[in-house]
């Protein structure tokens, strides 16, 4: 059975190699992909990239836009080209390690989608950051008016589905940055797929280059805030 681990990078050239050593090497005995999605990077993130899938033949890929096209929209081309059986993603930055990432795969035998959750009870959040878990604490907050799902953490950045759901579900998405899980875990209860939650040691990278300087941080939570109006429309 063939996994697919869709990464989405922006100017990660600093941490992705350890962070591509780290899970390469915890599941060097399974039939794995690596799907690097380089989204508009402005560091040499791609010639780290190359250099490492090089040493590693056909298990490492990588696609290169050269604009930012958003981390949903990276996932999901991540998405549209993976092959595996099992198509899930993480981010690049090693928030998540190998390890944590692999119970999720564990839940998938009586699930169709298992995704990871910082806030659950049992988990654990190293480094927290006061800014982000207030935008953290309001985002989760209007998510669960606005949609009613059963999930206490919708953002975290690892996800794993069978291939089934990501068929189905891939071409009605329509959101393209950081909320679109929001989109992807709303549409998938909505046709009637299971999926569980589980409570994860997450490691806050806060110096994230995604996340930018706390003022861009901010922005970028508002037009997340804005993005569940869409998503509420668009969804129906």
């Amino acid at each position: 059975m063939l996994l697919s681990i869709i990464i989405p990078a922006y100017n990660e050239e600093k941490r992705i190699s350890a962070m591509l050593l780290e899970y390469e090497e915890f599941f060097a005995d399974r039939q794995v992909e690596f799907v690097v999605v380089l989204n508009g990077c402005e560091d040499d993130t791609i010639g780290v990239v190359k250099n490492f899938a090089d040493r590693h033949n056909d298990r490492v890929k990588y696609i290169d836009f050269s604009e930012k096209i958003g981390k949903g929209a990276a996932v999901l081309e991540g998405f549209r080209v993976a092959k595996g059986d099992i198509i899930s993603f993480v981010d690049a930055d090693g928030s998540t390690s190998p390890e944590e990432f692999d119970k999720l795969l564990k839940k998938l035998n009586g699930y169709d989608a298992a995704i990871a959750s910082r806030w659950k009870a049992g988990s654990e959040v190293v480094n927290r950051n006061f800014l982000r878990n207030l935008a953290s604490y309001g985002f989760r907050a209007v998510v669960k008016i606005f949609f009613q799902m059963p999930f206490v953490d919708t953002q975290c950045g690892a996800k794993a589905f069978k291939k089934g759901l990501i068929s189905e579900i891939l071409p009605k998405m329509k959101i393209t940055n950081m909320a679109f899980d929001v989109e992807l875990l709303y549409r998938s209860l909505k046709a009637g797929y299971r999926i569980i939650e589980i409570p994860t040691r997450w490691i806050d990278k806060s110096s994230s280059a995604l996340l930018g300087s706390p003022g861009s941080f901010l922005i970028n939570g508002f037009k997340m805030f804005y993005t569940l109006f869409r998503i509420r429309f668009l969804s129906r």
